[in-house]
């Protein structure tokens, strides 16, 4: 066999001196290497010798020789003259063995160790053995995993895998038995092999075939590591860890993991050769949506960060919950949220992840909620509009969520609060270690995640809210604790010097205005357990005590994951592993912030109600003024954190009915909540646009009260009791008190509460309705006429009517294209008011498969010649049954044209009573004394202010 090697032309193929007819070498012989005829033939893979007597048999053959004829010679495969079976068998030989050779020189090269070519046991194939591979970095190849995956891989094989012409690579890892127990059937031996395969490739490629095996050698190295550490702490029964996940699958090149409650949540976690990161990839049981794809991409950056795959662990296991919650809110666009641009689609809801339990919740990118998740069952929720220093500033884009701290407030258990905090702290005995790390004073190892000014980076030392710098030294007995927030260049940490610390011991001897408690958060009563103040606690370990999880570490997953990555970056209130942070369920690390109403102990006679002080001390020491603790309500009141239970997040995210029964689809009160703050936003926008209406200045947080062209004073405001709704109260200015019936205005204020402001929130229905109230009295009469067969189906019954109708509020697509879709259904121009009505045929029987037929009709009146009709375009094609709607009431306006009243409703109520399909069936005549059932068209399928004939989700989701 000659190994060769490819030279080049020496010759220049441009001289025509040189004979272009003599051949060229273009491959050099290196060396020669000559083959033993006898090992050649005589070795594997060759069980016929070519010298037997084709009629001898072996000794222990079965097969009988008598009646055996030889073969004969002319049944024979005739083979050519030239082909020699011995080169043919060595040439078979050299094409086995050669593509090993090529990857053993390679392997040598790559300092890995292997035992050379060799023939499998019985001589059934060829395989390649490796004695070591590299470790993918240095940093792995001193730990104490490394070292363990070695010492469970029993070998490393790579064969050849041949399919037809096609051979491929198949290295083959085989392991003892696996640190952690899965529940995969084939998954339970003591033998575990592992199986990479890789593309067979021309010998230059060899070097790639390489690369791919260290790759994926790496692979089970990083996950290993991983894995090794986790079975360490499933050693330690205090870290309760096998209660949170079972493992279903281990490979040693992917762990699959479950979750959850019932284990029905599974994460796949595998490592990344190409990106050099872990990923992980979510599944559920029954095809279900794993809620934990949210924060994906803030887990993945968490294990690849810390590496501790027992915080991922618990990490999944506390946000399982809330993010389940949280995954139930409606993502979809919807349209018509804009008045101006109704076709444009607003995202109902958007969920954006800043950290694994920090997420922001934008409703119709206008409003924004910020949940943190804590440990022990708790969440916290507050306005994400505010920014997380500062009060004061408003983050961009969003609008402060009028109104968002009552609505939390009535979702808040504090017996439940107060006793997973007690739970807690029952877990976590105190530990003086802390104390005696930080040394400096009485809450010296509650610093950091809970006053700003503790923080590590020094960027994030920001002022009280409305506090200007004061420069008082923050260590004199005589200033207040919030004093030492007020330096944003000191390095004394709040609580860190006993100064700071001890000199509020004497609550009495302050000014009344100054809030006397020591603590970062302001506590409501009943649940100020770790205030020494407190009466209640003779003993201080509440404060001493670190509840569960225990002390941040990234090193103890049996503390919660939680504490360790927000220690430094949560601002806003204390990370669930404080007990401190648990103390009050509405308050924040500011001092002096507002939170839920409590009785100062400073001043036993003070009332509960209103908030603490929000200004520093300080600022009324200098100025000699006297601010009272008791506040009214602030805006800014929604950005200090509300503590809720999982529990309580889920009925916020849960679709429910209406708590008053309002008909409606089923919605999640926060949605139902948040859509009507938004249309009360937009409806001061309203007023405070069109001249007709005029605000009037009230004092009532959340209510609007304005006046309608002098004639109608409105109300709207939230429902106090769940505020989920919006409702209208109605009253007559003086000079139109007797105009007014106290039935008209009830229907009118029915139809805003059940109509106008129900689901889906859509700002234009509003402006209709008010656009309405601003037509002529006689106009209105009619509008009211027709709002109550609306509301009340029981009198097309009675009138026996074949039609019931159905007010438009926006323009459905369905109807005639005199105004865009999504616009105002009522539009008033000088004299004419141009209005939509649908109405759907009632009492006919149609096949089951038929919808009964429903026409939206586009009404014109023209308040000088009172006349009724409808506003027909030429140039469109007449639809089905407009035409017999409008010869109806041009026959009605030339029999009634010496009306004296508005002919809106008489007009509409004779097309109602008379109007009659060509394309009706016929029906059977109705036995003596039945009743046909009816029922409004707003209620038929359960989407209020929608056509029956209109296409589903074209005015945006329900």
């Amino acid at each position: 066999m000659a190994v060769v090697k490819q030279s080049s032309i020496e010759d220049n193929p441009d001289d025509d001196t040189i004979e272009t007819e003599i051949p060229k070498v273009y491959l050099k012989v290196q060396t020669l290497i000559e083959f033993d005829t006898f090992v050649a033939t005589h070795g594997p893979f060759t069980p016929i010798d070519s010298t037997s007597d084709p009629e001898h048999t072996d000794s222990g053959s079965l097969k009988r020789k008598g009646g055996v004829r030889p073969e004969h010679p002319a049944r024979r495969a005739k083979q050519p003259a030239y082909f020699i079976a011995e080169l043919a068998h060595v040439v078979a030989m050299c094409d086995e063995r050669l593509p090993y050779v090529g990857l053993a020189n390679e392997l040598t090269k790559r300092a890995i160790f292997h035992q050379g070519l060799q023939v499998e046991a019985n001589a059934t194939g060829l395989v390649l053995r490796l004695v070591q591979l590299p470790p993918p970095t240095a940093e792995v190849g001193v730990g104490g995993a490394w070292h363990a995956l070695l010492k469970r891989l029993l070998s490393v094989s790579i064969r050849v895998l041949s399919k037809g012409v096609m051979k491929s690579w198949m290295t083959e890892f085989v392991f003892y038995a696996t640190p952690l127990a899965s529940t995969h059937p084939k998954e339970q031996g003591s033998r575990r092999p592992v199986y990479f395969q890789y593309d067979m490739a021309t010998v230059d490629a060899t070097s790639r075939t390489v690369d791919a095996l260290l790759s994926d050698w790496g692979q089970i190295v990083h996950l290993y590591t991983l894995v090794h550490d986790l079975s360490e702490y499933l050693k330690i029964d205090k870290y309760n860890l096998s209660n949170m996940f079972s493992i279903k699958s281990y490979n040693y090149s992917k762990l699959v993991l479950c979750y959850g409650p019932d284990k029905g949540a599974m994460v796949s976690i595998n490592w990344n050769s190409t990106e050099k990161a872990f990923k992980l990839a979510f599944g559920a049981a029954n095809s279900t949506l794993n809620a934990h794809s949210l924060i994906k991409e803030q887990l993945e950056s968490h294990l690849n960060e810390h590496r501790n795959l027992a915080q991922i662990i618990q990490l999944l296991y506390e946000t399982y919950e809330p993010l389940i919650s949280i995954s139930k809110l409606p993502t979809l666009p919807q349209l018509g949220i804009q008045n101006t641009r109704p076709q444009v689609p607003v995202q109902t809801f958007t969920i954006m992840a800043q950290s694994c339990t920090l997420i922001r919740l934008a409703y119709q990118g206008m409003y924004c909620l910020e949940l943190r998740i804590r440990g022990a069952g708790l969440v916290s929720l507050r306005d994400g509009a505010y920014s997380r220093f500062d009060r004061s500033n408003v983050v961009d884009v969003f609008t402060p969520t009028q109104g968002l701290k009552a609505f939390l407030s009535k979702y808040v258990d504090e017996t439940a609060v107060f006793r997973r905090r007690s739970q807690s702290e029952d877990d976590n005995p105190p530990s003086p270690v802390s104390v005696e790390v930080e040394g400096g004073g009485f809450l010296g190892h509650h610093r950091g995640p809970q006053s700003p000014a503790g923080t590590r980076e020094p960027g994030l030392r920001f002022h009280p809210p409305l506090t200007p710098p004061s420069g008082s030294n923050p260590h004199t007995p005589a200033s207040p604790h919030t004093s030492s927030m007020n330096q944003p260049n000191t390095h004394t940490s709040f609580g860190s010097s006993p100064a700071t610390s001890f000199n509020l011991s004497s609550p009495t001897s302050l000014p009344t205005n100054i809030n006397p408690s020591p603590m970062p958060h302001p506590s409501p009563g009943g649940l100020v357990a770790n205030s020494p103040l407190n009466p209640q606690l003779p003993s201080p370990g509440g404060l001493l005590s670190n509840s569960s999880p225990g002390p941040v570490s990234t090193s103890l997953p049996g503390h919660s994951p939680v504490s360790s990555f927000m220690a430094t970056g949560h601002t806003d209130g204390s990370p669930f592993p404080s007990s401190q942070g648990l103390a009050s369920p509405a308050a924040s690390n500011w001092p002096g912030s507002p939170s839920m109403p409590r009785p100062s102990p400073a001043r036993p006679g003070q009332s509960p109600g209103g908030h603490p002080i929000m200004h520093s001390p300080q600022s009324d020491l200098k100025t000699g003024g006297h601010l009272s603790r008791v506040l009214p309500q602030r805006s800014w009141a929604g950005a200090v954190p509300t503590l809720l239970t999982h529990e309580a997040l889920e009925t916020l995210c849960c679709a429910s009915m209406h708590p008053q029964g309002l008909p409606g689809p089923e919605l999640a009160p926060l949605e139902r909540f948040l859509g009507c703050v938004y249309m009360r936003r937009q409806l001061q926008r309203f007023i405070h646009n069109e001249s007709y209406l005029t605000a009037i200045p009230n004092t009532e947080p959340g209510v609007i009260h304005f006046k309608v062209a002098e004639v109608l004073q409105c109300r709207i405001g939230l429902n106090p009791q769940h505020l989920q709704s919006l409702h209208l109260k109605i009253t007559p200015l003086s000079d139109n008190k007797d105009v007014w019936t106290s039935e008209e205005l009830q229907v009118l204020e029915k139809f805003f509460d059940t109509r106008t402001a129900t689901p889906p929130y859509k700002p234009t229905s509003m402006f209709t309705f008010c656009t309405m109230l601003n037509v002529p009295c006689n106009v209105l009469k009619d509008f009211i006429q027709i709002m109550k067969l609306e509301l009340m189906p029981g009198l097309v019954q009675q009138q026996g009517m074949k039609w019931s109708v159905q007010w438009m509020l926006r323009i459905p697509p369905s109807a005639q294209p005199i105004v865009p879709t999504g616009m105002s259904g009522v539009l008033v121009y000088r004299t004419k008011i141009l209005f939509f009505l649908q109405i759907t045929r009632m009492g006919v029987q149609y096949p089951s498969n038929m919808e009964p037929p429903s026409l939206i009709l586009p009404f014109i009146y023209d308040i000088n010649t009172n006349l009724t009709q409808l506003a027909e375009k030429r140039e469109t094609g007449s639809v089905p049954g407009m035409a017999a709607a409008s010869q109806l009431l041009k026959h009605f306006t030339q029999f009634q044209s010496n009306i004296t009243e508005c002919s809106i409703f008489p007009a509409l109520r004779d097309l109602l009573l008379n109007l009659v399909l060509p394309s009706e069936p016929q029906q059977p005549s109705p036995a003596p004394g039945a009743v046909q059932q009816i029922q409004s068209p707003a209620m038929q399928g359960g989407q209020p202010g929608y056509p029956v004939s209109m296409p589903m989700g074209m005015m945006g989701p329900q």
